[in-house]
């Protein structure tokens, strides 16, 4: 049983107790990085390809029961559960089940959305099922980072290295259906719903590998009545007291406006990649998240040597410059010129997520004090991945209703090149502003 591997730990929230040296050890590391490797594999297998799933069933191609400009609302159900995640998870830290045990429910909840969206058979059914799926599966992504916490006696030091196994789960599983199927079977899935179907094998096996996790108990009783959960936070006077000030609501605007150009790429990188035949588009858009490894390692020497929003602008700077790479490739004939630029815009997601998500997390925890932190997070979850990411979802689906036509895949080179440039400029325009408007505030400002 994995819970004797950690016997007298404390509950949630608590230290978590030094373990024995020996095998003890290594195996509950182990354990840690196999949860966190299912935990981002499950949803890398099929995210990232969703855009070209839907644009081979809009209008009159494939299952024809998606709507132009769907694509950018779809990736815009998991920002959708974003904004009730800090609830939910605030609610479930007053939960009276353990953690490991909290996790498999919510895994076989997603699995169970999952089966409905992939059975679906209109659109308003797939919709709502992928938002049923991102409120359960986003909560488990905060949970499994604190039952990792918990039992890492130094996780300081040792919780990056078991988070890389997530970022490691997330290239594999873009290998596993850019490159491996084609490779055995013959053929892509990237336009198909086998994608979807294997998440809901991972996330069954994750439900399941959730027996094997260190068990968890909640939090003791009295604990428990003398906390306020995250929730009770958000809707409480904290959250009117952060936004008074300066420092903390001028932040939650930038996350924001950082947030806005982000969802044209997640909803349509892996459908353009694919409309230009680059072959194993989804195992080839994990180079991403490979310098996303190396930008989070120089992250700390950055921040002390240019400052937080010099990184910050160069993340935003990265995201403009992204988008126009992939302008310029619509409308340039050149192969080398298209080649080149597409993988350069593949790498700078490494740069653009880092400098910008990493940096805006580190921003608020140091400019609120440790009774606000918990409160604080929670806002800037709600304000980058939640309204930020919403209303960039909306943007990019009214973009490609207006810019490109109903069969995405088919329309001419100039109508890409007019859609990646709405990103562009939104990215220049949020880079200016934060340029002019935005000052870093001093640590611990509010207290």
């Amino acid at each position: 049983m994995a819970s004797s591997v950690l016997e007298g730990v404390e509950p949630a929230g608590g230290a978590a107790q030094p373990n024995p040296p020996g095998s003890s050890w290594f195996s509950l590391r182990r354990k840690l990085a196999v949860g966190m490797f299912l935990q981002h594999y499950s949803l890398g297998l099929w995210f990232v390809t969703l855009g070209s799933f839907i644009a081979a069933n809009t209008g009159d191609l494939g299952l024809g029961i998606f709507t132009a400009g769907f694509a950018g609302f779809a990736v815009g159900a998991a920002s959708i559960g974003a904004i009730a995640s800090p609830f939910l998870t605030g609610l479930l830290a007053d939960r009276y089940i353990p953690a490991d045990r909290l996790l498999l429910v919510l895994h076989l909840l997603a699995a169970s959305m999952l089966t409905v969206a992939v059975n679906a058979a209109s659109q308003a059914t797939f919709h709502t099922a992928l938002v049923g799926f991102f409120i359960c599966y986003i909560p488990t992504n905060s949970l499994t980072n604190a039952l990792v916490f918990h039992h890492l006696p130094d996780n300081t030091r040792e919780f990056p290295i078991v988070r890389a196994w997530g970022t490691i789960g997330w290239v594999l599983a873009g290998v596993t259906v850019g490159w491996l199927w084609p490779s055995f079977t013959g053929h892509s899935i990237e336009r198909a719903i086998t994608p979807m179907k294997l998440g809901i094998a991972a996330e069954i096996l994750s439900a399941v590998y959730c027996l094997c996790l260190p068990h968890t108990p909640p939090a003791k009783l009295g604990q428990i009545r003398r906390k306020s959960t995250l929730a009770r936070r958000l809707l409480s006077g904290e959250t009117l007291e952060l936004l008074s000030a300066p420092t903390m609501a001028l932040s939650l605007v930038v996350a924001f406006l950082a947030a806005l150009p982000t969802q044209f790429y997640y909803g349509y990188g892996n459908l353009y990649f694919n409309h230009l035949e680059l072959g194993h588009a989804a195992a080839k858009m994990t180079l991403g998240q490979i310098v996303e490894v190396g930008c989070m390692l120089l992250l700390p020497l950055l921040l002390v040597r240019v400052g937080l929003k010099a990184v910050l602008l160069a993340g935003v700077g990265c995201w403009a410059l992204r988008y126009g790479f992939l302008a310029i490739v619509a409308g340039s004939s050149t192969e080398t010129v298209r080649v080149v630029l597409m993988y350069a815009a593949i790498l700078l997601h490494g740069a653009a997520y880092t400098f910008v998500s990493i940096t805006l997390q580190v921003h608020v925890n140091q400019v609120s004090g440790s009774r606000f932190r918990a409160t604080a997070q929670g806002l800037l979850v709600i304000c980058s991945s939640g309204l930020g990411h919403l209303t960039s979802s909306v943007l990019a689906g009214i973009s490609e209703r207006t810019l490109l036509t109903s069969t995405v895949g088919a329309v001419d080179p100039e109508r890409w090149l007019q859609f990646w440039l709405v990103p562009a400029a939104i990215s220049a325009s949020c880079w200016i502003l934060i340029a002019v408007g935005f000052t870093p505030g001093k640590r611990r400002q509010i207290s």
